[in-house]
């Protein structure tokens, strides 16, 4: 088992119990945030559905916000009408994350098909997925490059002049691991919008990576196990924290065109927050444990569920409508005393 750097590691059952125990089934959000410091909440129903076979068959099958599709492209056109201008991709995740029809937040993500905006000239037609989870990781890596001595994420830009107007330019990333003497992972983020032209929509609705795969591509099926994994991209928080220091450069040299037609959600303090307190102070019931009082810590499924209930009660700006520099966004977490 791999062992977390000390940035990344979170407490555990043993800890989290030392404090005093609330309990909950409904009224989750509201709950989480207003948790003391010296509590944690028990949430003593399931979360994730029973119709799905476990969670990780939840976060592949699960419902999805989808971008730029029915009611909310019709919001998007009348916003940007109205304004006068064209949509940039932030707009159809405001006009998705506002307009969210399930109140529990059973979604297992959001998502969009690059040949839905036009023009789009790429080959890879592949779905796009993103866990709000792994937007949350991805940002949380990306603090502890600018918090720790001698962590940085390099990002070298390397696509031909020629190429970058129709294809988008191509970055060679390298980031570390969570893990403590794993290496650094190596791998392209492709199809980057640099140019301000009308080409820029499409290539930014085409944006992946080449070249990597870590263990949540294992667990999401290996990307390319079946029929279906082949024709959907995953993005992973590895992949998400180097499009975020690719921005980054990006901006220092006074090009905001990869921020501004940016797929990825950067959540704000608060949600920041939020998901400490899923790592730091919420456990459930589980039934299925064979433990004496049936308690854990809240899988991957279960945290992704309680995000989309804050944005469905929260909306967008307030949860993934970046309010400072992603860089310096606090992640110290509670209960982190020794057993």
């Amino acid at each position: 088992m791999v062992v977390k750097k000390a940035f990344f590691c979170e407490p555990t059952k043993a800890q989290i119990t030392r404090f005093t125990q609330q309990q909950a089934e409904r009224d989750l959000v509201d709950r989480i945030l207003s948790l003391p410091e010296d509590q944690y909440l028990l949430v003593t129903r399931p979360l994730v559905p029973h119709d799905y076979e476990s969670s990780w068959h939840f976060l592949r099958h699960g419902a999805r916000v989808g971008l730029g599709l029915g009611e909310s492209l019709e919001v998007t056109a009348r916003t940007v009408a109205k304004e006068r201008r064209l949509p940039v991709p932030v707009d159809f995740r405001i006009a998705a994350f506002n307009g969210l029809q399930q109140a529990k937040g059973l979604y297992s993500g959001y998502e969009y098909t690059p040949n839905t905006i036009r023009p789009y000239n790429h080959r890879d037609t592949r779905v796009r997925r993103v866990s709000l989870v792994e937007c949350l990781e991805g940002a949380r890596l990306y603090a502890y490059t600018h918090q720790v001595v001698m962590a940085s994420i390099d990002v070298e830009h390397y696509t031909e002049a020629k190429a970058v107007e129709k294809d988008g330019a191509v970055f060679h990333v390298h980031v570390p691991s969570r893990g403590k003497g794993a290496p650094r992972y190596r791998f392209n983020i492709t199809s980057v919008p640099i140019i301000d032209n009308a080409q820029k929509w499409g290539i930014a609705w085409g944006a992946a990576s080449e070249g990597h795969d870590c263990l949540r591509g294992m667990y999401m099926g290996l990307r390319y196990a079946s029929k279906e994994d082949s024709q959907v991209f995953n993005w992973c928080a590895h992949e998400i924290a180097a499009y975020i220091a690719m921005m980054g450069e990006m901006s220092k040299k006074g090009n905001r065109v990869p921020l501004q037609m940016s797929q990825i959600a950067l959540p704000t303090q608060l949600t920041v927050d939020f998901y400490k307190r899923l790592c730091d102070s919420v456990l459930i019931h589980d039934e299925e444990l064979q433990s004496k009082n049936k308690l854990r810590v809240l899988n991957k499924a279960e945290q992704e569920i309680l995000l989309w209930g804050l944005v469905h009660k929260r909306g967008h700006h307030p949860t993934f409508f970046a309010d400072g520099n992603v860089s310096k966004y606090d992640w110290n977490l509670r209960h982190m005393a020794m057993e």
